[in-house]
């Protein structure tokens, strides 16, 4: 689904996995109806192409919503954790990982951001010491995007966005997964549709149902999975700037 939307230019490959595939995921059942309808005609190519149409279609339109339901979502989330992984595991109360690690990631945030974090947080004001997290850890982000070896952090934030749009979106989900079994419900007993939609459209209901029952988890998950990779990518470029640096210093010497 991915290289295929791809294909089509409908998008970067964060585009294209964070928002459009999960809509994509919540119309399937109703294109899965469609098709199935057109193919009791014996229209095939008909319904091949009015399917992939629709999907795409539909697609990049939910897309945005998923968006929208996903940043909502990570609103929440943000306050129930008590921020952002990438965030969070910087703040003084924080027990997720020892003092002697946390120290290390703000002096590697320190050479690549340039903001002192140690400053306000000796001073004791941790008001400024989570707003400097924050602005350290975005200007992190922007050197990343240029640094090397970053290809997996990529893989991680387009993960977390699936996960977070997914979650948004998961009650919709249901919504469509539930609207589309039982309209096959009763094309099936009107002999409209086969009993392999029926079946499948119950099959995608229960997984979705699934899905919404973990979804908050997962997105937590995929949230620590992003915080790790970022912090040993930070640390990394870190580390080539100041052997680029320590190389030159001996040159010039």
């Amino acid at each position: 689904m991915k290289r295929l939307l791809s294909a089509f230019n409908l998008g970067d490959s964060y585009e294209i996995e964070a928002r459009i595939l999960p809509a994509a995921l919540v119309v399937v059942p109703a294109i899965v109806l469609v098709l199935d309808l057109e193919l009791s005609e014996q229209q095939w190519l008909h319904a091949v192409g009015l399917g992939f149409g629709l999907e795409v279609f539909l697609a990049v339109a939910v897309s945005k919503v998923a968006h929208g339901f996903g940043r909502r979502l990570e609103a929440t989330l943000i306050r129930e954790w008590g921020g952002l992984p990438t965030e969070r595991w910087l703040m003084p109360d924080d027990k997720t990982h020892s003092e002697q690690q946390k120290s290390k990631w703000r002096a590697t945030l320190a050479r690549l951001s340039g903001l002192d974090l140690n400053v306000a947080l000796r001073s004791g004001d941790f008001d400024e010491y989570s707003r400097l997290v924050r602005d350290a850890v975005a200007a992190t982000r922007q050197k990343l995007r240029e640094g090397p070896k970053v290809y997996l952090l990529k893989r991680h934030n387009a993960g977390y966005g699936f996960a977070r749009n997914a979650a948004g979106m998961r009650w919709l989900a249901v919504g469509v997964s539930g609207a589309a079994a039982v309209c096959s419900a009763a094309l099936c007993v009107a002999g409209k549709a086969s009993l392999g939609v029926l079946l499948l459209s119950v099959v995608f209901l229960l997984v979705v149902v699934g899905h919404s029952i973990v979804a908050r988890s997962y997105v937590r998950y995929c949230a620590e999975r992003y915080a790790e990779t970022f912090f040993a990518a930070a640390s990394n470029l870190a580390d080539v700037r100041n052997e680029r640096t320590t190389s030159s210093n001996t040159v010039n010497d």
